[in-house]
C-alpha cells in the first residue's frame, strides 16, 4: 500500500487557486499571508488515514503545484 511521506506546494508555480486546500482541508492551509497554501502543523497524522483526500489535493490543483513523496507506489 502507498504511503504519503511529504508534501511539498511549489510557491513559485502556485497560483493561490485554494482548490487544493477545498480538497483536504484538515491537511491544507490556505489562510496564509501570502496566499499560497501550506502544510498544517500536525498534519503528518492524516497523511495514512486521508491519503485519497491528499492525492485528490495535489491532482485538484489547476498548476500542478503540490507534489506527493509517496513511498511504495502512486
Amino acid at each position: 500500500m502507498a504511503r504519503i511521506l511529504s508534501i511539498y506546494i511549489d510557491p513559485e508555480t502556485c497560483t493561490c487557486s485554494q482548490a487544493c486546500v477545498y480538497e483536504c482541508p484538515e491537511v491544507l492551509d490556505g489562510q496564509t499571508p501570502s496566499g499560497v497554501p501550506r502544510v498544517r502543523e500536525g498534519a503528518e497524522r492524516y497523511f495514512e488515514t486521508h491519503a485519497e483526500q491528499i492525492k485528490s489535493a495535489a491532482d485538484a490543483c489547476p498548476v500542478e503545484a503540490v507534489f506527493l513523496k509517496i513511498e511504495g507506489g502512486t
